[in-house]
């Protein structure tokens, strides 16, 4: 049990860095409001649950100790950033921001492939699991969901609450008038985080 509460403060200083997740998170806070924000963090969630099941499988294994597997899956991860930055600057005023055919999934499924394109996050758990779960034990499944389904949760409690400190920071500075400007402020940090994916070594 101490290892475990040790791999929470690990993931929660992880989740709470800076990074792709918490701009995404930010930048829909500020685009959709606290709702909209939401669904992408559930998307994040997800997303990671499922790189967490990968790289405690073989399938992890391959990715992590094939070069070419892990620059192809860095590179479309780096070109997705790439291509959120740049539908952000293509956004031009609030009324195609707050377009009402944008669909909720639409967010989710951003989210989710944000995290499952993102080698980092493979990287993070192939090298963190082994020091916390006994993969020879009888109950290793179990903790492998348990230690995947936490940081999980850690994701969505985190996240959430960026983006609600988000929306009533925008609510006092009135942010609202200057939503195209954010756009592009987070727009290229997408666009120079995506370059340097595409640059991060394995």
């Amino acid at each position: 049990m101490e290892l475990y509460f040790l791999y929470l403060l690990v993931c929660l200083l992880t989740v709470l860095s800076p990074g792709p997740g918490v701009i995404f998170t930010l930048s829909n806070a500020t685009r959709f409001g606290f709702r909209g924000a939401v669904r992408g963090v559930i998307g994040l969630a997800t997303g990671t649950f499922a790189v967490a099941m990968i790289s405690a499988s073989s399938l992890g294994l391959i990715i992590t100790n094939s070069s070419w597997l892990f620059h192809t899956i860095k590179i479309i991860g780096a070109l997705y950033l790439i291509f959120l930055g740049i539908k952000l600057i293509q956004a031009r005023g609030q009324q195609e921001l707050y377009n009402p055919n944008l669909k909720n999934r639409k967010r989710f499924t951003q989210g989710f492939l944000l995290q499952f394109t993102n080698p980092k996050v493979l990287l993070f758990f192939f090298a963190v699991f082994p020091q916390f779960i006994s993969f020879e034990s009888a109950d290793s499944l179990s903790q492998l969901i348990l230690f995947a389904a936490s940081y999980s949760v850690l994701v969505i409690v985190v996240h959430v609450s960026y983006a609600w400190l988000m929306c009533q920071t925008g609510k006092k500075l009135s942010l609202a008038n200057h939503k195209c400007a954010i756009n592009q402020v987070t727009a290229t940090l997408f666009i120079l985080l995506g370059v340097g994916l595409a640059f991060y070594p394995h």
